[in-house]
């Protein structure tokens, strides 16, 4: 199985399974992931906890006391609200 190099900001890296996803790899690097992180950055790019890591990376775990944290919570919130509406009022013209 190929191999990458992960990890956390201003750590040594490890190498883990090429296509973990960043939850799982920070698990392994980490423990237990805090409930407070629910997004992380990846060589710099916000990415979901779900998302792949394809190529060697430097993770930087993300909360909502943080500037990106707070936007990506309330990019996410309103997608969930947009998706609520369209199941109460499926005629809505969402803008």
């Amino acid at each position: 199985m190929e191999s990458i190099q992960v990890s956390l900001q201003g750590e040594s890296s490890q190498p883990l399974p090429k296509g973990i996803s960043a939850k799982a790899a920070l698990e392994r690097l980490k423990g237990a992931v805090p409930p407070e992180v629910f997004a992380v950055k990846a060589n710099g790019v916000e990415i979901d906890l779900l998302a792949s890591l394809e190529t060697d990376s430097t993770l930087q775990p993300l909360m909502f006391d943080s500037p990106e944290g707070k936007e990506i919570y309330r990019h996410s919130s309103t997608h969930i609200m947009a998706q609520a509406v369209k199941e109460c009022f499926p005629s809505a013209q969402l803008t």
